[in-house]
């Protein structure tokens, strides 16, 4: 039986009502639908063209419909597939090297271009050294370029004046125009000697110092004639010279060296 209520409950009840009712009450509403009943299958039958329910009848199927329970559709969200990740190519590219800088050249110090320099000259007079080279800056000392060197061969002691004097003729050429803050150079030939006791010992063959007032007088393409004439003029022309004894003594011609050592 349909819940309380509801049209087709009270259709129900109302039904079992009348049933309950005495034949007195029944019967003659019972004959009354059957007529009822009789004169509706008649008309159909007479060509009634109406097809359509009666409507006591579209209303309880209206109402069944409208009342039977709506089946919900219980929608399940679906997950969302997380899409694999995609495996990276490998790189395969060989990486570019990184550029290779070129090493820098550490500036010279004073004692290394004083050396370049004079090194660079040196073809400027024949028989200046550079054997044993030894170039000493010391400003302490009045602004002092010391350069030594100590020759492999040396043919006889007027040989000992010659490459003194070309590699001063050297030394000047190079550093005056080029270091204005040299104010001297002293150029010095070094010599192995023997003594009176037959002992070796390293000295100064021949020696010389030339000022700055002096060496900006040079004129360098008269001077080297000069010099190739006499080994001993430019110890004449310099400030300062310094001779051996040994060497001095064994000059046949001293020239213009009046003794073995000067200095003005």
């Amino acid at each position: 039986m349909a819940d309380e209520g509801t049209f087709l409950g009270e259709v129900q009840r109302g039904w079992q009502r009348f049933w309950r009712l005495s034949w007195w009450w029944k019967g003659p509403i019972i004959a009354f639908v059957a007529l009822v009943l009789i004169g509706v299958v008649a008309s159909i039958a007479g060509g009634g063209s109406d097809d359509k329910k009666p409507d006591s009848q579209a209303r309880a199927t209206t109402t069944v419909s409208a009342t039977a329970p709506a089946t919900a559709t219980k929608e399940t969200a679906s997950p969302t597939k997380t899409p694999a990740p995609t495996a990276t190519p490998e790189d395969t590219t060989e990486p570019t090297p990184a550029p290779t800088s070129e090493p820098t050249e550490t500036p010279l110090d004073m004692v290394g271009q004083v050396t370049k320099s004079y090194k660079d000259n040196q073809g400027f007079m024949p028989r200046a050294s550079a054997d044993d080279l030894n170039v000493q800056w010391l400003p302490e000392l009045g602004g002092l370029v010391k350069i030594e060197m100590n020759p492999e061969t040396v043919l006889t002691e007027g040989d000992s004046l010659t490459i003194t004097a070309h590699s001063a003729l050297v030394a000047s050429k190079a550093i005056w125009t080029t270091y204005p803050e040299v104010q001297q150079i002293e150029v010095t030939m070094l010599g192995d000697f023997i003594d009176q006791f037959g002992v070796s010992s390293t000295k100064v063959a021949a020696s010389i110092t030339v000022l700055r007032p002096t060496g900006e007088k040079f004129q360098y393409d008269g001077l080297k004639d000069l010099v190739y004439l006499d080994n001993k003029h430019l110890f004449c022309v310099a400030d300062h010279y310094q001779i051996h004894l040994a060497i001095y003594q064994a000059l046949g011609d001293k020239g213009c060296l009046a003794e073995w050592g000067f200095g003005k």
